[in-house]
């Protein structure tokens, strides 16, 4: 591989070629999951029609590697009551940077549909094996009361 530095004007340089050498696709150990995984529903606020949640939920976990990435995924379920889900995916907002001293929280809205979401977490860090996913958190379908 060559390497070479253009510069920018006005001195429209150019090096001599120089000579880099690295490894493609070498990742080093697994490392630990995300810890005390909770799951969690918005307030409930007075409304016109009654009572109702605010649409939001979430999941806070305490991050166990430092520097490195949480990666939030969510699954719905098929039917109200079902207990059947389709295949998690990363929500938008769902890679959060790990957070040292505190708790590290995804929060996602949602419409009062009553179907359940599950959540889970990993780590996950640029040429690092991600780490397995913490126990699934699954949230209450919300309604509207």
């Amino acid at each position: 591989m060559r390497v070479y530095h253009e510069e920018k004007a006005p001195y429209l340089g150019r090096s001599e070629a120089a000579t880099a050498r690295f490894c493609v696709g070498v990742r080093t150990s697994h490392f630990n999951p995300p810890t005390n995984p909770m799951g969690f529903v918005g307030p409930w606020n007075c409304t016109s029609i009654g009572l109702a949640p605010d649409g939001t939920y979430g999941l806070e976990v305490t991050a166990t590697e430092l520097p490195s990435f949480v990666q939030f995924e969510v699954v719905v379920e098929t039917a109200i009551g079902s207990g059947l889900y389709g295949s998690y995916s990363v929500p938008p907002g769902g890679v959060i940077q790990s957070v040292a001293d505190g708790p590290t929280r995804f929060v996602g809205t949602t419409p009062l549909d009553g179907i359940r979401r599950s959540i889970r977490a990993k780590h996950i860090r640029i040429h690092q094996t991600d780490s397995a996913y913490t126990t699934p958190m699954v949230n209450p379908g919300l309604y509207a009361i």
